[in-house]
């Protein structure tokens, strides 16, 4: 080997192309630094182009996590060697974090685990109120419908992996025999919420909402949730509403776990007006998931809300009134008896107690309208009137135990076609010295009126006039229906003008003005009547004319039935014969004559 040109130049015999020598000629020492400078090369480009691993992990960063429960940590993952920018010192990079459902979108700084392990570990809170964007907790807004999940992205570096969010899901439930409560006593109300969601809600709230001042809180019972916590911790009232846990304060008590429940056993005392229902409305915590609600820092308005009614069951007493006979005659319990006007009903007053415990002073008041008219009653009333219409007030029942009954009777009569609504009505207290329930329970009855159609029938007899004679027709007026005839006519069409017509029997008038007519009495149901009347000539039977007519005559009768409906029915016709002047026939016959 020689110095040539500045450089070492071997001696031996070299087999080269360029910068590449056979391996028989190369020195062994230029074989190991040629190869080992390319394996250094190699290890040197590889983590270029080495791929990011992005995970949502458990809090040990031990395992994948695919899903998460609210209010949960995430913990974030990466596996990157090109962010290792140092080998003595630990790096960082961020990765971006969004949740589907609410929108919000957050970074997270992850730092590497050593100086030299390509890996990068973070944390990110999450909460469930209003979003604020980049506020360093991912916002998790309820879902929709309530209990149904959302997804969580991490991203980074164009690797990402995802978890499922789980949110908490309330139901309300009352315990069997409720929701109903009822008046004139203290009652208990039993309400529980049930977690049925796959996540945890955190400082449950209970409110109870009374719609009158008639209700009032009277105690606390228990408040219990599944997992063995519980108090008999006393709302917050403020006017008509009370409130367990009005901060939503997150603790052992009023947080619940998916699957659990909390239970609120209460008694209240309810007047007996006819109040409208009780509302319960809930709550669950809304914050940042570790402490209370801060209005300047969590937001104002819980996302978990729910609502349920408490029905109140309606009066302490059932008034039921009904005809059970008409005329005297029994006849199957109603509230429209079929009658006529002239019919008298026996009606059957019930006031019940509904099994609510002792009412007092039950007063029972009944009122008719103008079409009926008040007889007599049992017991007889305390009070009776007729000004504007009949009303009777029956004296005051002391008290009436649960299921029991107290029954009125009374008779009424009936006097128009309508206007025949009749009323009762019930007062009563809660205790003896009590006020009266307001408003009083009520019932009516009225009356299905069954009126037949009035038919009549009759066939008027043929008038025959003697000369210089007078002629008297006679026949029937038949009303063979169950309804009374009133206002009865019988038109004639028409006697001739030189007629006389003189009534004899059930005939109470006869005009001629406008038309021919003779007003007859009335006619009951099942009736017939017998009409007369004299016909003669009002001329001299020797005027031209007077005698020897022939003719035709038509009849119809009309009239009213009770409830005053018109009718024209039947017309009948019949005949009519004036006896003609005699004649004299004079014969004269010859004889002999003796002359003297």
């Amino acid at each position: 080997m020689s110095l040539v040109n500045g450089r070492f130049k071997s001696h031996k015999k070299r087999y080269c192309h360029e910068n590449f020598c056979s391996r028989r000629d190369m020195h062994p020492f230029f074989v190991f630094v040629r190869y080992a400078t390319i394996a250094l090369v190699l290890i040197l480009i590889a983590p270029l182009f080495a791929q990011s691993q992005t995970s949502i992990m458990n809090d040990s960063y031990t395992a994948d996590r695919d899903t998460i429960v609210i209010c949960d940590d995430l913990y974030i993952q990466v596996s990157d060697a090109d962010s290792n920018l140092s080998t003595t010192a630990q790096d960082q990079l961020t990765v971006t974090v969004q949740d589907d459902n609410s929108g919000d979108i957050e970074t997270v700084v992850l730092i590497e685990t050593g100086d030299n392990t390509h890996i990068f570990q973070g944390s990110l809170p999450t909460a469930y109120h209003s979003v604020t964007p980049s506020d360093g907790t991912l916002q998790l807004v309820q879902t929709t419908p309530q209990g149904s999940e959302s997804t969580i992205s991490a991203t980074y570096s164009g690797g990402s992996d995802q978890a499922s969010v789980y949110y908490p899901l309330l139901q309300f439930s009352l315990v069997e025999g409720q929701p109903d409560i009822n008046s004139c006593r203290e009652d208990s109300v039993t309400a529980i919420l049930y977690n049925v969601g796959q996540g945890p809600a955190y400082g449950l709230s209970l409110t109870g909402y009374f719609p009158e001042s008639e209700y009032s809180f009277v105690q606390s019972v228990s408040v219990q949730n599944s997992a063995g916590a519980t108090s008999t911790e006393s709302p917050t009232i403020n006017g008509l509403t009370f409130t367990w846990n009005p901060g939503l304060e997150t603790s052992a008590l009023y947080n619940i776990a998916s699957d659990d429940s909390l239970t609120f056993i209460f008694r209240i005392n309810v007047g007996c007006s006819h109040l409208t229902a009780i509302g319960l409305k809930g709550y669950y915590f809304n914050g940042l998931c570790s402490t209370a609600v801060d209005d300047s820092v969590g937001g104002t308005g819980p996302d978990g809300e729910f609502n349920y009614a408490v029905d109140l069951n309606r009066g302490a007493l059932n008034i039921i009134k009904e005809a059970i006979a008409v005329n005297g005659t029994p006849i199957a319990p109603t509230s429209a008896p079929v009658a006529i006007p002239g019919d008298t009903i026996t009606y059957r007053i019930q006031v019940e107690n509904l099994s609510f415990g002792t009412v007092y002073n039950i007063s029972v008041l009944d009122s008719m309208n103008v079409g009926m008219a008040y007889i007599s009653a049992n017991p007889a009333p305390e009070e009776t009137h007729n000004v504007p219409t009949d009303w009777v007030r029956f004296a005051d029942v002391d008290s009436l135990e649960s299921d029991s009954i107290a029954e009125f009777e009374l008779i009424a009569h009936i006097v128009e076609c309508e206007n025949l609504q009749n009323y009762s009505f019930a007062n009563w207290s809660c205790d003896p010295a009590g006020p009266s329930c307001d408003p009083r329970e009520d019932t009516n009855t009225s009356i299905n009126l069954k009126l037949e159609i009035p038919r009549l029938d009759f066939s008027p007899s043929d008038i025959t006039i003697p000369y210089c004679g007078v002629d008297t027709v006679t026949y029937d007026i038949i009303n063979a229906y169950n309804a009374r005839v009133e206002s009865l006519y019988l038109y004639i069409d028409a006697f001739p003008p030189n007629f006389t017509i003189t009534p004899i029997s059930n005939i109470l008038a006869y005009e001629t003005n406008p038309e021919q007519r003779f007003l007859l009495p009335d006619i009951g149901e099942n009736e017939t009547i017998t009409i007369s009347y004299a016909i003669s000539l009002n001329n001299s039977w020797c005027d031209v004319g007077a005698a020897g007519s022939i003719g035709s005559i038509s009849y119809q009768t009309q009239y009213r039935d009770l409830c005053g409906s018109s009718y024209n029915y039947p017309t009948r016709s019949g005949n009519y014969e004036v006896g003609g002047q005699p004649e004299i026939t004079v014969m004269r016959s010859h004889g002999f004559h003796n002359c003297f």
